[in-house]
Formats: C-alpha cells, sequence, structure tokens
C-alpha cells in the first residue's frame, strides 16, 4: 500500500490507503518537533531543521483545489515538484 522513492536529498513515500504523503529530508529521523501550518501540512523539525513533511488528504486535496504541490517549496525549496506528482501517479493511484 505504501511506496517509497529515494531522490539524492529526499525521500517520498506515498499510502494510498490513507492519501498521505510523507516528504523526508534525508533519512528518515524522528523529529522533536511537529507543527501544522495554515495549509495543514504537518511539518517535523530538530533543533529547527526541517526533517519532514507530511500532506494528508494528498489526491483528494488536488482534487478539490485545496493543495498546490508549490507549497512544499516553502519547506523543502530544492525539492523537484514534478518527482512528486510521477511519484504519486506511478503509485496506482
Amino acid at each position: 500500500r505504501e511506496m517509497e522513492e529515494v531522490k539524492s536529498n529526499y525521500r517520498l513515500s506515498y499510502d494510498n490507503l490513507t492519501d498521505t504523503l510523507y516528504v523526508s529530508v534525508g533519512d528518515p529521523s524522528v523529529a522533536d518537533f511537529s507543527e501544522v501550518d495554515d495549509d495543514f501540512v504537518c511539518v517535523r523539525k530538530n533543533d529547527r531543521e526541517i526533517v519532514g513533511i507530511t500532506v494528508d488528504g494528498y489526491l483528494d486535496r488536488h482534487q478539490d483545489g485545496s493543495w498546490n504541490d508549490s507549497l512544499i517549496l516553502r519547506y523543502i525549496p530544492d525539492i523537484d515538484i514534478k518527482d512528486i506528482k510521477s511519484y504519486v501517479d506511478s503509485s496506482g493511484h
């Protein structure tokens, strides 16, 4: 149900059962702090450094127009957002 793809400096994981996208910066690690922003992105941090984000309802939010992948650039500016779309599409959803 969950797929994962490793890129040079981030890791994508998508769970199609729960429609949740996970993006880890580097190898996944335990965060010591999490916060949810105004766009309902859960941002996970260690010592003020972002270690990952979680987007619940990823595809549903695309369909209803409440989500745009460019919102991820706010937290992970060097991510190629085209990778995200092609990765989730390849998950069989």
